[in-house]
Formats: C-alpha cells, sequence, structure tokens
C-alpha cells in the first residue's frame, strides 16, 4: 500500500450562494482551481511537473465557514490516504 501524500496549491475562483426560500444562506459552493504560477515555483511540484491543471467543486454547509471563502485566496489541498 502506497502511503504517499500529496499537496496541491489552489485559488478559489468562486463563491456561490445557495439561498432558501426567505433568502437566508443554506449553503455555498466554490470553484477553485490550482495555481499555476508562484513564487516558489514548487508548490504544485508534487502532482505538476509544469502547468497544473484541473478544478475542484465544493458545497460547504456548515454555516461557521460560509464567510471564510472569497475568490483570490490560494488554499493548500492535503491528499492522505483515508
Amino acid at each position: 500500500m502506497n502511503d504517499k501524500t500529496m499537496r496541491a496549491k489552489f485559488v478559489v475562483w468562486s463563491v456561490a450562494k445557495n439561498l432558501g426560500v426567505e433568502g437566508e444562506t443554506q449553503s455555498i459552493e466554490l470553484r477553485l482551481g490550482p495555481v499555476v504560477s508562484d513564487v516558489d515555483g514548487k508548490s504544485n511540484a508534487s502532482w505538476s511537473k509544469y502547468t497544473p491543471s484541473g478544478e475542484m467543486r465544493m458545497v460547504i454547509t456548515n454555516e461557521e465557514l460560509f464567510d471564510t471563502f472569497r475568490p483570490g485566496q490560494q488554499f493548500y489541498l492535503d491528499f492522505t490516504r483515508a
């Protein structure tokens, strides 16, 4: 079994609010893409040698996290076998 991990640096492309009947936010949908150019040039080296490509979509229903994400912010995504 291979227990290697991978770290990817992604940037928030968009945050869409999904509203309920009364106009309250019930969830948010994040769209993220890989950081293509970085100062150190190594942030995505563990999974992409040259130009990283990909997209991640995630729906979050935890109200405490609704204000956490803004377009343009960058986050590390760590992949470890569960």
